[in-house]
């Protein structure tokens, strides 16, 4: 989960806090067993802290709005990604 803080209208602040209760979480830098891959969960996050917002479910992207299990194509932006951010802050 991502909170943002805006001030008149800038992003000024974000918090991201990932659920250790009620999920299992894979940490596995090159592959997946089970649970949910950290390292895409959070590259995800990340995008809204930048203020990014979901994109359609199965658009490949990484800001779709949910993921499964051993999801380990979330780790790196898709070209949809880069083109959001590509025009809020450049190139």
């Amino acid at each position: 989960m991502t909170c943002t803080y805006l001030l008149l209208g800038t992003l000024v602040e974000a918090d991201i806090k990932f659920d250790t209760s009620s999920r299992v979480w894979n940490t596995n830098s090159s592959s997946c067993s089970a649970g949910y891959d950290l390292q895409g969960v959070a590259t995800h996050e990340f995008g809204h802290a930048v203020g990014m917002n979901h994109v359609a479910q199965n658009s490949g992207q990484v800001m779709a709005p949910s993921t499964g299990t051993c999801n380990l194509s979330q780790r790196q932006l898709g070209r949809g990604d880069q083109n959001i951010l590509r025009s809020k802050y450049g190139s």
